[in-house]
């Protein structure tokens, strides 16, 4: 993070120029230039494929306007143009301007890459819920920032992380949540599946400078949430002075680079800006520290400023917004002012009554309570004395697997106990025997099992008496110029009765030729 300086420390001042001397750019310059190219200041980054050249060597002037030791380069039409930033102090966000100098021909970048050194390497377990975020407007614009787990799902970041400036916005699928201590180490990823950005959010002022993710899934099961300040336990004036540590994943090294790896620092506040009205020095609702011996930069935006109160670490400020050059101050939004916008995101905490999955802290609301966690079969969140906790369910309670075939199961020391199997059979031949999961036993008659070779009879399945065969109704056509009259088929050719097989149709035929045979 930031070299450290020598500008004084005090309630309320703002803090002056280093005497440490700034890397340089180019040839010295005994004026600055107009302040209208004032670009927001962000601990993100530009998209990892933009490169740009190495800065020149180190030069120890006296303080003179310089160009940003990597000012952003844009393409234009095969060439170059620089986007500078003014001398003087600019209150700006800490947030990279994407399109800062864009020409209405192409998509721009303009990148900021300012140096934050003096920092440590953080790898503390306990700073494990500090997390880096990969953003994108889902075109060609993307950045970084990072940020805090402040419950089991929910990131805490900075507004502009999301939404750095009007028309240049992440949706929840453009945002990735890592978890680790460094990009080049390896880190865990998780989705994002809900955005809420402050609904006053200003980006134009750099106010309310504040915004909640939920992850689609839960992190790391190692990893525990840093809680935000609750306003109870605000930050007043009596604070100033008090130590505060910062951690971000941001650049740390002078002119730019070395962002990934998470870094801390620690100082001490100086000025506190309750609101609702901008302070002398600050932005409402914000609180800020000098540079000396060290503060955030490029990259750490949306990271934390942690305090520590009654013995325990809570996050009380969001990087924010700080001069251009990282040199003189930086500001975070003061989190104890938000209570009611993180609360509402929040959701309620576990063991209370819900309706949805959404009224709970944790996205998961069974059996009427927000439950930490979704129980298995035979336990349950809602049982008095552990509620909110997956606890066994008394024996002998139904765990029903949504199939009646397979009998009811029960429940025995907290396991689901199968039960018996319908036996579905109802010895009836012309029946075909299945066990339907919602029904149960069916018994589905089928009439071509009952077929008995007569045109005229029918062939019914009766489930409960088996095959039946009463008489086709009279007229039914049994054969060529034939009828069913009463059960039996007649009329024309030699009055056969029946059709029931061919002899006898043939038997009158054969006696009255075996009469003549004899007589003669």
């Amino acid at each position: 993070m930031p070299a450290p300086g020598h500008a004084d420390r005090g309630s309320g001042s703002v803090p002056r120029p280093r005497g440490r001397p700034r890397r340089r750019l180019g040839q010295e310059q005994d004026h600055p230039p107009p302040a209208q190219a004032i670009a927001r200041r962000s601990l993100l980054s530009v998209q990892r494929t933009l490169r740009l050249p190495p800065a020149g060597p180190r030069h120890r002037p006296k303080r003179v306007w310089n160009p940003p030791p990597h000012s952003a380069r844009v393409s234009e039409g095969g060439r170059f143009r620089r986007c500078l930033v003014p001398w003087k102090v600019l209150v700006v966000p800490l947030a990279l301007c994407l399109a800062a100098c864009a020409s209405s021909e192409a998509p721009e970048y303009w990148a900021r890459f300012f140096p934050i050194i003096n920092g440590e390497p953080d790898t503390s377990p306990a700073h494990a819920a500090v997390v880096e975020m990969d953003a994108s407007d889902g075109g060609v614009n993307g950045w970084m920032c990072s940020g805090t787990l402040i419950a089991r799902r929910v990131i805490m970041v900075a507004a502009h992380c999301v939404n750095p400036e009007p028309g240049v916005t992440a949706a929840a699928e453009n945002i990735l949540i890592r978890f680790g201590n460094s990009l080049f180490e390896g880190m865990v990823p998780r989705n994002v599946a809900e955005v809420a950005v402050h609904p006053e959010w200003d980006s134009a002022n750099i106010v309310n400078d504040i915004a909640l993710l939920r992850l689609a899934s839960d992190p790391p099961p190692e990893i525990e949430p840093i809680p935000h300040l609750p306003a109870n336990l605000k930050l007043t004036s009596a604070d100033i002075g008090l130590a505060i540590e910062f951690v971000g994943f941001g650049s740390t090294i002078p002119g730019g680079g070395g962002e990934g790896t998470k870094m801390h620092v620690t100082n001490n506040l100086s000025v506190i800006c309750p609101g609702p009205s901008r302070c002398r020095q600050a932005n409402p609702r914000t609180i800020c520290t000098d540079m000396d011996p060290g503060g955030t930069c490029s990259g750490d935006s949306g990271g934390p400023g942690l305090v520590v109160r009654e013995g325990r670490e809570y996050v009380a400020g969001v990087t924010s917004y700080g001069d251009g050059y990282c040199t003189y101050m930086a500001c975070s939004t003061k989190v104890d002012e938000f209570e009611d916008f993180i609360s509402n995101f929040l959701g309620r905490p576990t063991g209370e009554a819900c309706a949805l999955d959404g009224d709970c802290e944790t996205g998961i609301c069974a059996d009427g309570i927000c439950c930490e966690e979704r129980c298995p079969l035979c336990q349950s969140c809602n049982q008095t004395g552990s509620l909110g906790t997956c606890r066994p369910v008394a024996d002998g309670t139904g765990c029903d697997d949504n199939t009646i075939c397979n009998g009811r199961e029960t429940c025995l020391g907290g396991q689901c106990q199968t039960g018996t199997p319908l036996a579905c059979s109802d010895n009836v031949a012309c029946t075909r025997d299945r066990c339907d999961p919602t029904e149960g036993c069916v018994f589905a008659p089928v009439a071509l099992e009952c077929w008995d070779d007569d045109a005229c009879t029918e062939d019914v399945c009766d489930a409960a008496q088996g095959c039946r065969h009463p008489p086709a109704p009279d007229g039914t056509s049994c054969g060529p110029g034939k009828t069913c009259q009463k059960g039996k088929c007649s009329g024309g050719g030699s009055g056969c009765a029946t059709t029931q097989g061919l002899s006898l149709c043939l038997l009158p035929l054969l006696c009255a030729a075996y009469r003549r045979r004899r007589r003669a």
